[in-house]
């Protein structure tokens, strides 16, 4: 398989991580989608709103697309993922293959408890978008994103001068996949847990989406 135009899968990657906040599907990202992010939890108002006065949104308070994209392309985030991809790819095929994946966290401060490959299964099951049974820049990306609950994403927009805003967790170096494959099967099980809970509520025929709100 021949290597995909690098700027194409790039500029794929950026638009699908937008795509996963648009909560309203309007082409524009609001205070409110940020605000169901985990990660900005404990934000105030005020703090959302200088993020938001930081990214350049337009006079009624959004966020377009391709300004989403131009911050998040010039974050350092964007550079790690890229520079990670990278290091994974080892065939240069453009798509991160399990074994792949198994080989570098075998080769990194891996620190959970959970045997590395099912950890990787469980990043493959996560991130496989198209169901190849191998991870692509975009869905490499969009699964990194996850780790943090879009951390790096308030990071991205919230950015002044190459600062993060103040307030804001610490964001993690994405370097290596080591503590980030943690997060992510940690992420994984709530995900699941939740899954089967709203699948109860559901077979009582009760609406319940308290559960879902939370993991984003």
């Amino acid at each position: 398989m021949g290597r995909r135009d690098p700027f194409s899968i790039e500029d794929e990657a950026l638009a699908g991580v937008f795509r996963t906040l648009d909560a309203g599907r309007d082409g524009y990202i609001t205070i409110d989608d940020l605000s169901r992010l985990r990660s900005a939890k404990d934000l105030t108002g005020e703090q959302l709103t200088a993020i938001f006065e930081a990214a350049g949104a337009d006079g009624e308070g959004r966020i377009t697309e391709e300004l989403f994209c131009e911050r998040l392309r010039q974050s350092q985030f964007f550079t790690e993922a890229l520079t990670l991809f990278d290091k994974l790819d080892i065939d240069k095929s453009g798509g991160l293959s399990k074994d792949e994946v198994v080989l570098h966290l075998e080769s990194t401060a891996y620190t959970g408890t959970s045997p590395v490959q099912d950890v990787v299964e469980s990043m493959m099951k996560m991130g496989d978008i198209d169901h190849d049974q191998r991870l692509n820049f975009k869905e490499f990306f969009i699964l990194l994103t996850k780790a943090e609950h879009h951390l790096p994403v308030l990071h991205a927009l919230g950015s002044t001068g190459g600062d993060a805003l103040h307030g804001l967790p610490k964001m993690p170096s994405y370097k290596d996949l080591g503590k980030i494959a943690v997060d992510l099967v940690s992420f994984d099980d709530v995900a699941v847990a939740t899954s089967e809970v709203n699948s109860a509520y559901k077979a009582a025929g009760t609406l319940f989406c308290g559960g879902c709100a939370g993991i984003i």
